[in-house]
């Protein structure tokens, strides 16, 4: 992987890795989250900060699920 890919893909990591524990730590994502839903987040996002492609990718679904199904949780 070249070096401008490698320091996007890192870069693009550490904003969802952000973007997944501050909904975990504030419990808000377009209403108020349960705290089982809070939990899951904590631990993706814990999971992802070793910028591993599997976790990020994991992390990325979870954040795609909740968008689309955030509503019936």
């Amino acid at each position: 992987m070249s070096t401008a890919l490698k320091v996007l893909y890192e870069l693009a990591a550490t904003l969802l890795v952000m973007y997944i524990l501050a909904i975990a730590l504030t419990g808000w994502f377009k209403k108020n989250l349960r705290k089982e839903v809070r939990a899951v987040l904590a631990v993706v996002g814990l999971i992802s900060a070793t910028l591993h492609p599997v976790p990020i990718a994991f992390g990325a679904a979870i954040v795609v699920a909740l968008r689309v199904f955030g509503d019936k949780l």
